[in-house]
């Protein structure tokens, strides 16, 4: 009887722990878990001169069942690499781990549906030039609506409007913040609604109560 039981204890554990980790397979059929960088296990030449080296970071463009589709931070060269060569997976799951039900179930779908997860501003997670204006990755904008899929986005100047991908944004990185504790990062209701409030007895300003929503 020991014996089952420890053998039981021990499936109960496994099935425990393959719940907080994703397989290859996994990950490569759920593009919300991808990370948004990997780094090379070993040096790499490339037949043109180019080159990577042991250790260094490269962006993730996609993720197979069978490779991944990196490029250089620079842009300068995009190559496909075996999964064991990037610590593709290990990042994935270090973040996975992190995370609450609520947010693994989370999809860039389901954030576009819900507006109540929709972050004010968003950081580009890459460059774009829209008309003659170019915006840098990690430059802020403003969600203003979704359309046909895509985010309706404008710059701080609010002089122009344009559509971007959910992936060209950390979306999905603020809705799970939001969908656990919309005050720990103030979704695009709580900004506008906030400190537009008004007392009703004293006229003055009233603060926004996320309990009152």
């Amino acid at each position: 009887m020991k014996t089952l039981g420890a053998l039981l204890a021990m499936v109960l554990f496994a099935s425990v722990a393959s719940a907080d980790e994703l397989s290859w397979a996994q990950l490569a059929a759920k593009k919300e878990f991808w990370p948004k960088q990997c780094a090379i296990k070993s040096t790499m030449q490339f037949q043109d001169g180019g080159g990577v080296r042991a250790g260094q970071k490269v962006d993730i463009v996609e993720i197979t069942a069978t490779e991944v589709v990196v490029m250089t931070t620079d842009g300068t060269s995009r190559f496909a690499v075996e999964p064991n060569d990037t610590d593709a997976l290990a990042v994935a799951n270090a973040a996975y781990a992190q995370m609450t039900p609520k947010q693994r179930e989370l999809t860039a779908q389901m954030v576009m549906a819900r507006r109540e997860l929709w972050p004010y501003r968003l950081t580009l997670t890459d460059s774009f030039d829209i008309g003659n204006k170019r915006l840098k990755k990690g430059d802020s904008v403003y969600l203003m609506d979704v359309k046909d899929g895509e985010l309706v986005v404008a710059p701080p100047t609010f002089d122009l409007h344009f559509e971007l991908l959910p992936d060209d944004t950390d979306l999905l990185v603020q809705a799970r913040k939001i969908v656990d504790n919309p005050e720990a990062t103030p979704g695009r209701l709580v900004e506008e609604l906030n400190s537009k409030l008004v007392n009703p007895v004293t006229g003055e300003a009233k603060p926004l109560d996320m309990n009152s929503l």
